[in-house]
């Protein structure tokens, strides 16, 4: 079976060759995402295998949470970020595609979205942490690891659901996306203990993985900004700061967009979120450090 990109429940078969996804008209994959730059991604496969590019994009490519800055070696299950759409790739070896379901269509009843709500519970990754000096906090760098690490079985389930919901956003249908997340979403808070907080004198355990809180995060992100409501922007940083995660980079440029297009936020759980990022500050590394200056610069914006 040749190689093949998985986008919103359906396969798409890679010929040998170059395949140019973005906005522009002369790509082999239009995208209708305004993140989406006319000619944003590439990738280019052989019989060796397939590799991703970024064709300097506005806005970046993200394989398995990590901005893509050279060309990179794709791997059978890797998750790839184009703007705000999520791509799986799949090898010549990868899994078949999935049966058709009306899940491709926007769900509406109860039913319906109880059904697509099921789904495989994430694994946990094999963590890096950061330790601050006196061992008393630590801060998970999402994203970390080597490239395909991430498992293609993780937040799977939202996945599924978040498809139907990218669908109802395309539309301009916001209130119907926001009653299909809606549910899942809050299973990740308390998933990750968000309302228990994290327990004194350390960091709690990592309930939820990295993929899946930067999965969920995204969305609530993209529910602030279509629906104007400032308690998106708030759960992002509520499901951070209980997790001890620092959210990866891309994330962060997606709030500095949302924040301007809602009302109000909790400023102190962002406050929150900042001052926990720097009790461990000393032992980031120079990217982890800009991420931490470009959430203190949200202090500024923040509403």
């Amino acid at each position: 079976m040749p190689a093949r990109l998985r986008y919103q429940l359906q396969d798409i078969v890679l010929p040998a060759g170059v395949f140019v996804i973005g906005r522009g008209a002369d790509c082999q994959l239009t995208l209708d995402d305004p993140q989406v730059s006319r000619r944003h991604a590439a990738l280019r496969v052989d019989a060796d295998g397939a590799s991703l590019e970024d064709l300097g994009s506005r806005n970046g490519v993200f394989l398995n949470g990590v901005r893509v800055e050279r060309s990179e070696p794709l791997h059978d299950g890797d998750q790839i970020r184009i703007g705000a759409q999520d791509f799986g790739y799949f090898g010549a070896d990868g899994p078949a595609k999935p049966e058709s379901s009306r899940r491709e269509t926007i769900i509406t009843t109860r039913e319906e979205l109880e059904a697509s709500h099921a789904g495989p519970a994430p694994i946990q990754l094999s963590e890096l942490r950061a330790h601050d000096p006196d061992d008393k906090v630590e801060l998970t760098r999402a994203g970390t690891g080597p490239m395909g690490a991430v498992p293609a079985r993780a937040s799977a389930g939202l996945q599924i659901i978040g498809s139907v919901a990218d669908k109802a956003l395309a539309l301009g249908r916001a209130e119907e996306a926001e009653r299909i997340l809606q549910r899942a979403l809050a299973d990740v808070e308390a998933r990750a203990g968000v309302d228990e907080g994290p327990p004194a004198g350390g960091a709690p355990p990592v309930s939820v993985d990295p993929e899946l809180a930067a999965r969920a995060a995204g969305y609530a992100v993209r529910l602030a900004a279509a629906t104007g409501r400032g308690t998106w922007i708030d759960y992002v940083f509520r499901l951070y700061t209980t997790l001890g995660l620092l959210m990866p980079a891309h994330l962060v440029d997606e709030l500095y967009a949302a924040v301007r297009k809602v009302k109000h936020t909790e400023k102190p759980l962002l406050n929150a979120y900042i001052t926990r990022l720097r009790e461990v500050s000393p032992s980031l590394g120079p990217a982890e450090r800009f991420i931490l200056q470009r959430l203190e610069g949200l202090e500024r914006w923040a509403p």
